[in-house]
């Protein structure tokens, strides 16, 4: 191959690479002899059989290994300096077991030529290994024979539109294109509409395909599911498809729980691949009231927005989103039999804006976002505990009946401490959890938040300690598994 003059200016925050690998019993003979590992949980078929995993597992700096051809191969490749890492294990891997390695520019230091990388790896099971690269160029310039693609998040983006007939997500298909977006079009009937969509998407320069899927039909949803696999650059996936709000259950469950996350496992190796990527779901202000003749519509949207919670709560460290919006009465036939004439509706391309921007920002968009005519809540979805009786008849008279906390009282100010919300507590939660300053702590809990699982919360404990100069007993740190709860005992040991 013929060598290519590279050059560290060329490199931008995005940038990305992947590449797969299988490790067999070979490879650990070769690791074992190197660095002495002969565990028998590493090797012995008949001693790992007995053992939770139940067969034998990969060790750890094995299947890390590939970080190395990272840093020297790719990023930034030949005149590499590999200067450190943190390393986090996620699960086990197996022998035989395809693993995908991903590795993204999260930040450049122009003056050191140094790069910070964003590493993970991941298997049909989830992601397997996490870590953080620090890798320095020894010079500006370089001829490379490096044969890895290197492509940016930022400027490569296909969306897969499902509904894309439909008011709401023409105007999002139409939005994307206007951005630059490549876009799948998914349509169930009106086959005019939809190349007539995608002609107008194509006259704005991107590549607009079209694809009739009944959603309705499992061999329709494999067959997009199918597609969505293929799509290289996957971005962004929008569930705008719905049947009819007197469907039956069976049809809107299909369509907006089946095959959305149908649609969701087949794109999820796509934008792991990119460490960038949203499902957005088109929910309905009807999940949070209780409409008579609705019922069955609220439940299904209900299910939809449980597909997302949990691809947030799964993924969303490693920069792949789940979000809703719930939009109230918009323009169009699909509430215009429910819509009394009076009553001022959204317009579709309000919805699509809002669509637009998370879809587009994902890394500070709010996991759920509710939009009426005049009103936009940002928040996230679920049960939140009322302590208090003057709480809950504020809750239940406030402009939020949906249930929903907004980012600005979620945020863990005004509390019973009285305390600012910027305090050295809350530095530490947001550094170890990596909770964004926009984003509000007063629900966040163990589990509730994407990057505060069992070993997350350990971490996050011993450094509170470390930094604020506390100790926590075993007991303490076992039952304080809320930002509320953590808030009180800190305040507690600080008097």
């Amino acid at each position: 191959m013929k060598n290519l003059t590279m050059a560290f200016d060329n490199f931008s925050v995005g940038d990305y690479v992947y590449f797969d690998r299988r490790f067999n019993a070979r490879d650990f003979a070769a690791f074992s002899k190197l660095s002495g590992d002969e565990n028998p949980l590493h090797h012995d078929k008949s001693y790992s059989r007995n053992t939770e995993f139940g067969a034998p597992i990969v060790p750890l700096h094995l299947y890390a290994s590939p970080l190395s051809a990272i840093a020297g191969m790719m990023l930034p490749g030949d005149p590499s300096l590999y200067a450190e890492h943190s390393l986090r294990a996620l699960r086990p891997v197996f022998y035989g077991q395809k693993v995908t390695y991903s590795a993204r520019i999260a930040a450049i230091a122009l003056a050191q030529r140094a790069l910070t990388l964003s590493v993970i790896a991941f298997t049909e099971t989830g992601v397997v290994l996490e870590a953080e690269m620090t890798v320095m160029a020894r010079v500006a310039e370089w001829q490379s024979n490096g044969t890895a693609t290197r492509r940016n998040a930022g400027r490569n983006r296909t969306a897969l539109v499902t509904g894309a007939t439909g008011a709401i997500g023409a105007s999002v298909a139409r939005k994307f294109a206007a951005e630059g977006w490549q876009l799948l079009l998914q349509y169930r009937r009106d086959e005019n509409a939809a190349r007539k969509l995608a002609s107008e998407c194509n006259a704005k320069g991107v590549a607009a395909k079209i694809f009739k899927a009944d959603l309705e039909k499992a061999a329709d949803v494999e067959s997009l599911a199918s597609a969505t696999k293929k799509i290289a650059d996957l971005a962004a996936i929008v569930h705008t498809a719905c049947p009819p709000v007197s469907a039956k259950l069976a049809a809107l469950a299909a369509v907006n729980f089946v095959a959305f996350e149908a649609v969701i496992k087949a794109g999820l190796p796509g934008m792991l691949r990119r460490q960038s990527g949203a499902a957005v779901f088109v929910g309905s202000t009807a999940m949070d009231r209780s409409l008579p003749g609705w019922e069955q519509y609220a439940a299904a949207k209900a299910m939809g927005q449980n597909a997302v919670s949990t691809l947030e709560r799964s993924y969303a460290r490693f920069g792949v989103r789940g979000m809703t919006v719930s939009p109230g009465f918009v323009q169009g036939g699909f509430s215009k039999p429910y819509r009394d004439p009076d009553i001022v509706a959204l317009a579709p391309e309000e919805v699509a804006n809002a669509i637009i921007e998370q879809s587009m920002s994902p890394s500070t968009a709010s996991p759920y976002l509710i939009l009426e005519v005049g009103r936009k809540i940002e928040g996230v979805y679920g049960f939140h505990p009322m302590t208090a009786r003057d709480d809950r008849k504020s809750f239940e008279t406030s402009a939020n009946p949906e249930g929903l906390a907004p980012a600005a009282v979620a945020d863990g100010s005004g509390g019973a401490s009285g305390e600012n919300a910027t305090t050295e507590l809350d530095e530490v939660v947001r550094r170890v959890l990596r909770i964004p300053v926009g984003e509000g702590l007063g629900t966040a809990e163990l589990g509730r938040v994407s990057t505060w699982d069992s070993l997350s919360h350990i971490a996050l404990m011993l450094e509170i300690e470390r930094t604020l100069g506390i100790s926590f007993t075993s007991e303490e740190i076992s039952v304080t598994y809320s930002y509320a709860g953590l808030r009180s005992l800190w305040l507690q040991k600080k008097q």
